[in-house]
């Protein structure tokens, strides 16, 4: 099987964070959620069943940013 792209995992953790986060919030509805994140409810949808290759990690970050998360990325060369 094929190694996924580290840009796919990055979204995943971002989508998982949103989706975490989003229902500590208690919004009565998807299409509220959707607002709050600054997406529209299909994307939201998406994101919410694991669809995320169609999303760029700058939107989920900004999405993130919405609703009080912080992304952070470190980058650093491989020792050994």
């Amino acid at each position: 099987m094929a190694k996924k792209p580290l840009s796919r995992n990055f979204r995943k953790q971002i989508a998982d964070a949103l989706v975490a986060r989003v229902e500590t919030l208690g919004l009565p509805n998807h299409s509220a959620e959707a607002r709050q994140l600054g997406l529209s409810r299909a994307r939201w949808a998406g994101i919410r069943a694991g669809e995320l290759d169609l999303i760029s990690l700058d939107k989920l970050v900004d999405a993130a940013d919405r609703i009080g998360l912080v992304v952070r990325l470190s980058v650093t060369r491989p020792y050994g």
